[in-house]
């Protein structure tokens, strides 16, 4: 009989396991989203780049170059479509349920990281502290030296979540996220490409069944050559062909 080459298929395991890790490590990125943590917090950032380093380790220790460079690019697409991710989140869920108030400036400090990154905690126009914190002033420009602050006492115009989940945004801060939902999804399509390239199966690759069903007859990915394998149903050697 004759054997059947194995065919390379769009969705593979390992691919699969590649994707898994990279999602769980977006999904912890998402925190920072949230008020649960601090948005400057930078060590919980690097532990979990790092226990997502680790994963994708485990999961293949021994990479070669095929694998490795689709994970590089995987890997690179992540560190853009995490903070995208991000935005997604808080954006929509300002959307669907913020409320614009005036809030006043109850204390400010300055944030972890090069130069100045101020962080103000707010007090609603009902008398209370708003969750989180603004990490925007209005008039500020990314990058700009020079840019407005506020002060203590300032009041300014946010997007707050009554349930207290996200930060308080500014409104042309939220107006700006308009097509991060599509271009998130894009990103993380690409990014599961890339898994599934690097997973694909190989030459050397260890031996394996080439389809669910068939008589037990098995080969290395590009070899050929017959290889001795366990009974099929009829009671024939594998590989023996009679």
């Amino acid at each position: 009989m004759r054997i059947r080459p194995s065919r390379w298929r769009p969705v593979n395991a390992l691919g699969a396991a590649y994707l898994l890790v990279i999602g769980l490590t977006i999904a912890v990125g998402l925190v920072f989203a949230t008020t649960w943590v601090n948005t400057d917090n930078s060590v919980l950032v690097i532990l979990i780049g790092v226990a997502g380093m680790v994963g994708l380790g485990l999961v293949n220790q021994n990479l070669p170059l095929p694998r490795v460079i689709p994970l590089v690019l995987a890997g690179l697409a992540v560190l853009l479509v995490a903070p995208m991710s991000a935005a997604w989140l808080w954006s929509s869920v300002l959307e669907r349920r913020g409320v614009e108030v005036t809030a006043t400036v109850i204390e400010i400090r300055d944030g972890s990281g090069k130069g100045r990154q101020l962080r103000y905690s707010l007090l609603g126009p009902d008398g209370n502290w708003i969750p989180g914190e603004l990490t925007w002033w209005p008039g500020a420009v990314s990058g700009a030296s020079g840019n407005p602050e506020g002060e203590v006492g300032d009041q300014v115009r946010v997007v707050v979540d009554p349930k207290g989940l996200v930060h308080p945004r500014l409104p042309e801060e939220l107006a700006a996220q308009t097509g991060v939902g599509p271009a998130t999804v894009g990103g993380f399509l690409v990014i599961a490409g890339l898994c599934m390239l690097a997973g694909r199966p190989r030459p050397g690759d260890p031996a394996r069944w080439t389809r669910p069903g068939d008589p037990a007859r098995w080969t290395r990915p590009g070899d050929p050559a017959r290889r001795t394998g366990p009974e099929d149903p009829a009671g024939r050697t594998a590989g023996s062909g009679t």
